[in-house]
């Protein structure tokens, strides 16, 4: 006749395995990318501290006391 195939059980089966598919491009994004992402953001992290610190001309030293200091604005 006309050369019509019924596919509506293939079509089922398509997407659950898109699905099935998607799911593990998901699951290994997630392992991968997370642990490139909170290696990276550690790595900014300290970075941003170094530069803040330059900035602003921070000292770990205690001013001992009795000793005269002055504050600039």
């Amino acid at each position: 006749m006309n050369g019509f195939e019924d596919w509506t059980s293939s079509n089922e089966n398509n997407e659950s395995e898109a699905i099935i598919a998607r799911r593990q491009e998901i699951r290994n994004m997630k392992e991968n990318s997370h642990n490139t992402a909170k290696e990276k953001i550690e790595e900014a992290q300290k970075r941003q501290i170094t530069i803040q610190k330059k900035a602003q001309h921070t000292t770990i030293e205690k001013i001992p006391i009795g000793k005269t200091s002055s504050l600039k604005r």
